[in-house]
């Protein structure tokens, strides 16, 4: 490092000649010049480096380099940059206050973070794109029944695979675990988790894929900002080509008090998912869109976010999540807590509009299926659908439902249904709202656990008779003074039979000056709005560019230099204005929301005065080998009747282990498909599960099937009454009898209770658990033009015994119950690095409770302990009489069914874990609880361990 010379400091300098003065100038010049990466960012100096422009204030500096052309053996300089996954490992380097700048390319492949403190950003005016398509080719033939397979080139597979991130490939639909790499042979378990299809032959020549997510963040309160993450795979069907683990989440992150900040992500399954084990989550100015997956029916699958949050709230704020497959936000935990958040300024739109179907999905769900989130804060968000298509904009209070919940200053606008549901909230205050439709807004009720607050809003509708709200009582049918006098609530709040004002609204964005969110309502069609700037953060004669989020990396809509004493601008609705970006593999585009709608982002140039720099849209990704698969998509919906149908078969499917209360569910989603001529299919609607079947005259042959729709349902409770039915304890209904017998061998067996638990841990064989048996299996019909009616189908999930299947979500998960009095506890262990470890797991206030399962999966640090082959034991603990499951193959995750038929009769040591200690001494792995529950309940507390290794081996 350069240092000024001893006779140029401060206490000395007035005493120096003027050549000294001017010496030591030239020294502090140089240092400037040296230490200048603290001002500027990267670009040509003397030495062959690129110049430089200088970087805006509000954005930290760069203290080391990744480059898509960078090494394992790089420095971390500009000169000399890390690959990028050998950043993201640099734990030691990069922490709190350090910066890692991504040069602008391609960074192909999958990538784990391990940091834990710090920034990870672009480098100012470049665009670094992750993108997670990565691929390579079979070399020779496979059978069903090969767990040795040879590729053209694994090396790309090596590096996520070792650090316990992505672990499968997917080949032709196939999920493909991997157990080991070496050279080009990878050796595989088949038919893995994520699969479409069971273990089959695969060709040569057939395509490799790497599944999961494209970003995993695994460490904590580090800053991720300024980077486009995407894949560019062009097969994206559910039910074909890889199910869940094909395209995987943008960003999946587990740690605790990360931020993702202007981050651009799309064509990915989940776009931000942030698992159950994260807490104090930061989502800022993410442009969001285009992410998920078809499934051949009108649903869905993968959401703009995803957000589940083991503590502390979760910030979303600023985002942008604009035409995604599934839902536009899903604050949601399956079987994990959401105990809430703050979700302010976001829009939230046409989610579900890639599909090609005339309806939307839920732009925001609030709730989780089995612990309530305890407060959350809806506010200063815009949410929007087409006025003329069937969509709900914001469900809150699904599921488990919300304790105590603030919807605030939001403007929900659009869709023929209804603007806001509420259900299951004990507390809840709705005010200063603007809902606009031109049939009829409105708010329903679902639920009777009051008091809310409902006052203060602004409903707009171009019929004067707007008549959708409603209560438990009267759904949907009350016109607004009806609510008001029935409800008492909005007694200050006003209906207007018009159109709601054209509206523009400029949000800044915190973390970089002169950026901003637009975003425009109109109603009058008009081609142009005036947008005041003033807000936006610009400096009088910054350049900027507007760009349409509906199509972010095609051209700028408008730009120009920012006058401070003229900040409005005439903001063009018409042009680059209306295109929306097709998703990745597919032919069909989803229509613009204009005129009524646009979202927009003013980009600032770096420094005021400074060229307007060149947006360099997403590269096309041509990796070698080609392969252009055929796109699958078609727009026309798979399951559309019969055009001119001369008669209808009508009916109901009913669930046929409706154990307990209510006696009577519905299946929905459930396909009716006629052979004959012309060959027809319907889906059972939700939530009634009735059908109507158009089909022509003659012979026709109806069978009912379903896919999916377990809903989480299924769980070591089942393999646990399985077991208690076959040592003659309980009795079993026919409906249970014939859920339980998932072997196929026509009786119930103790095989039956293991293939069980097997699903439950994702661990093959599980016979046919998880699927759909129906009775009748099918029927035959001679048709006239008469209809005929009452052709009901049953519909059994096998496996599911217990009974505690719904038709949305499972139920039966005990909030209040005996579970929660439970205590299970993970220890603080040190040990030796080498060493074999017995980790203990401790359990209070379990006996005399009736717990006859548990099950769990337990995150850990793969490069700091691996688990034994005989990683669970029950032996002289207080499950001894109980069998266990566990399934390890996943590098980081240990996921474990413990089951029997004789309860728990004692407190003390659950279970014993096994590991191998094999990382270097002085590191620690966390022991983090994810998915717990006991019978079917969750316990009151959970206490995660962590195993460290000591400085000395032994």
């Amino acid at each position: 490092m350069i240092r000024l010379n001893e006779q140029c400091s401060a206490p000395a300098f007035r005493m120096l000649s003027i050549r000294s003065v001017a010496v030591c100038l030239l020294l502090l010049l140089v240092i400037l010049f040296y230490k200048s990466e603290a001002l500027v960012k990267a670009g040509a100096i003397t030495n062959g480096e690129p110049s430089t422009i200088a970087v805006p204030a509000d954005i930290p500096p760069c203290d080391y380099y990744a480059s898509p052309t960078g090494s394992a053996q790089g420095n971390g300089t500009i000169s000399n940059p890390w690959s990028l996954q050998t950043a993201l490992n640099k734990t030691t380097v990069i922490v709190a206050e350090k910066t890692l700048c991504l040069r602008g390319g391609i960074y192909q492949g999958k990538f784990q973070s391990l940091l834990n403190g710090g920034t990870v950003r672009a480098v100012t005016d470049e665009y670094p794109i992750i993108n997670g398509y990565l691929y390579t080719t079979l070399l020779e033939n496979i059978d069903s029944l090969q767990t040795t397979i040879t590729v053209s080139d694994a090396s790309a597979f090596v590096t996520p695979w070792r650090l316990g991130g992505t672990s499968t490939l997917i080949v032709d639909g196939e999920a493909l675990y991997i157990n080991g790499i070496s050279g080009n042979t990878i050796t595989v378990n088949r038919a893995a988790a994520g699969s479409s299809t069971g273990a089959v032959p695969h060709a040569a020549g057939a395509v490799v894929r790497i599944a999961g997510s494209q970003l995993t963040v695994t460490g904590s309160n580090t800053t991720y900002r300024d980077i486009e993450i995407t894949n560019s795979d062009p097969l994206r069907n559910w039910n074909t080509d890889g199910a869940e683990g094909l395209r995987g989440a943008g960003v999946f992150n587990t740690g605790n008090g990360n931020k993702f900040v202007n981050l651009s992500v799309h064509d990915n399954l989940n776009g931000i998912f942030s698992g159950s084990s994260s807490s104090n989550t930061e989502i800022y100015g993410c442009l969001i869109y285009n992410n998920g997956v078809f499934d051949d029916t009108d649903q869905g699958k993968g959401h703009g976010l995803y957000l589940e949050n083991a503590s502390g709230y979760s910030r979303v704020y600023d985002n942008i999540v604009l035409n995604n497959f599934g839902l536009g936000a899903q604050l949601y935990g399956r079987t994990a807590a959401y105990p809430g958040g703050d979700i302010q300024g976001n829009v939230f739109s046409n989610s579900g509009s890639p599909l090609g179907y005339d309806l939307r999905h839920y732009n925001l769900l609030v709730g989780t299926e089995t612990q309530r989130i305890s407060d959350i804060l809806i506010q200063n968000n815009f949410l929007f659908h087409p006025h003329n298509i069937n969509g709900y904009n914001v469900v809150f209070g699904y599921g488990a439902g919300v304790d105590n919940g603030h919807i605030l200053n939001n403007h929900i606008v659009g869709g023929e249904n209804i603007g806001l549901e509420l259900t299951g909230v004990s507390n809840v205050t709705v005010t200063g709202n603007k809902f606009f439709s031109e049939g009829s807004p409105g708010i329903n009720i679902q639920s009777s656990e009051l008091p809310y607050t409902i006052d203060n809003n602004t409903y707009y509708a171009t019929s004067a008779n707007a008549y959708k709200f409603g209560n438990t009582t009267d759904v949907l049918t009350q016109k607004f003074a009806q609510w008001k006098a029935s409800t008492g609530f909005d007694a200050a709040s006003t209906i207007n039979a018009n159109d709601m004002p054209d509206t523009a609204i400029v949000r800044p964005n915190s973390y970089m000056s002169g950026r901003a969110n637009i975003v425009v309502c109109t109603s009058t069609g008009s081609p142009l709005i005036n947008v005041n700037l003033s807000s936006a953060g610009l400096m009088n004669g910054q350049s900027f560019t507007i760009k349409n989020a509906f199509n972010y990396q095609g051209a700028a809509v408008a730009s120009g230099v920012y006058n401070s004493t003229a900040p409005t601008i005439s903001l063009s609705l018409n042009g680059a204005s209306t295109n929306v970006a097709t998703p990745v593999g597919t032919t069909f585009t989803p229509s613009t929301t204009l005129p009524h709608f646009g979202v927009f982002v003013v980009v600032p140039s770096s420094i005021p005065g400074t060229p307007t720099p060149t947006f360099t849209p997403t590269p096309t990704f041509t990796p070698t080998p080609t392969f252009t698969p055929t796109a699958t998509f078609t727009p026309t919906a798979t399951f559309t009747p019969t055009p001119t149908p001369v008669s209808f078969v009508n009916g109901t499917v009913t669930y046929g282990n409706a154990v307990g209360s209510p006696n009577l569910r519905f299946v929905s989603n459930v396909l009716i498909s006629a052979a004959g001529s012309p060959p027809s299919s319907t889906l059972s609607t939700f939530p009634s599960g009735t059908y109507s079947l158009g089909v022509g005259l003659g012979s026709y042959s109806v069978t009912p099937s379903k896919t999916g729709g377990q809903n989480g349902a299924i769980n070591s409770f089942d393999a646990a009454r399985i077991s208690q039915f076959v040592t003659g304890i309980i009795t079993f209904t026919p409906g249970q009898q014939a859920a339980a017998d998932v072997s196929g061998n026509g009786g119930v067996n103790s095989f039956d209770a293991a293939q069980v638990a097997r699903y439950t841990t994702s661990s093959p064989p599980f016979g046919a658990t998880g699927t759909w048996r129906f009775s009748p299996v099918n029927r035959n019909y001679l048709m006239s033009s008469s209809n005929i009616a009452d052709e009901n189908y049953s519909a059994i999930l096998l496996g599911e015994v217990s009974g505690n299947w719904a038709n949305t979500v499972a139920r039966g998960v005990n909030t209040s119950g005996p579970e929660r009095s439970i205590s299970i506890t993970a220890p603080y262990l040190t040990t030796p690095s080498g060493n074999e470890i017995v980790v203990p797991i401790s359990v209070e206030r379990i006996a005399d409770k009736d717990i006859i399962s548990y099950e769990f999966d337990l995150r850990y640090d793969p490069a700091v302990i691996q688990p034994l082959v005989d990683a669970v034991d029950v032996a002289g603990t207080v499950s001894r009489g109980l069998h266990t499951v566990f399934n390890a193959n996943e590098p980081g995750i240990l996921r474990v069914a413990v089951y029997g038929s004789m309860p728990i009769d004692g407190n003390g040591i659950l279970l014993n874990l096994r590991f191998t200690a094999v990382g270097e001494p002085g590191t620690a792995s966390p022991l983090v609880w994810e998915r717990l529950t006991l019978n079917e309940g969750t316990p009151n507390a959970a206490t995660n361990g962590q195993i460290t290794l000591s400085q000395t081996r032994p």
